[in-house]
């Protein structure tokens, strides 16, 4: 158990409770609108986001938000590698840092599991399991070597204008093309999309 020494050092874990219950209540709050919404879940199309475009634009509106939030009221930036990074790193003794990386970490995962069973959508990736395991590990090389992910550099840095952030985002999505045409090449068979 942490001990807190001056009482001062607990304004930052408030601060970090307080972003993490702000991070699920923006994005909570929209998405429990779509899941009482039963006439759009019951027409979707083969690829729902085509007809409804709007959700991946709300969606994105409000990771700006967040993101735009995080950078004002913490003055860094919120790259998901970087807070799981934090949040595995033992050698630090920054617990307020250790707690909102957590949290942060937290917020995003629980908010993917919550969503999966509130608002199902059909697997759009019909791929072995495997196959799955050697991209994440791929992924991970990547973020080790590009110092950062797309939330990072993506959102965060181009947002900045960061040339090195620029220059790392095309480098990920023309990695990412090359792999999955690639990857289409090498089994041969039709992608299928339900």
């Amino acid at each position: 158990m942490m001990k807190l020494k001056d009482p001062e050092e607990f304004i930052p874990l408030l601060q970090s409770f307080i972003y993490l219950l702000a991070f699920l209540v923006i994005i909570w709050v929209p998405q429990l609108i779509l899941v009482f919404d039963e006439p759009s879940r019951s027409s979707m199309t083969e690829l729902p986001f085509v007809d409804y475009w709007y959700y991946p634009l709300t969606g994105g509106l409000i990771i700006g938000f967040v993101i735009f939030l995080f950078m004002l009221v913490m003055g860094k930036i919120a790259g998901n590698s970087g807070m799981l990074k934090g949040v595995l790193d033992y050698s630090s003794s920054n617990h307020a840092q250790k707690f909102y990386n957590f949290a942060w970490f937290l917020g995003m995962v629980s908010t993917g599991f919550w969503f999966s069973f509130a608002l199902p959508f059909p697997a759009a990736w019909h791929r072995p399991w495997y196959m799955s395991i050697m991209g994440g590990g791929l992924t991970g090389c990547g973020v080790t070597l590009g110092n950062g992910c797309t939330s990072g550099h993506g959102i965060c840095g181009i947002s900045r204008l960061s040339k090195r952030s620029a220059v790392a985002t095309c480098t990920f999505f023309v990695t990412a093309i090359a792999a999955a045409t690639g990857l289409r090449a090498l089994t041969e068979e039709e992608w299928q999309w339900t």
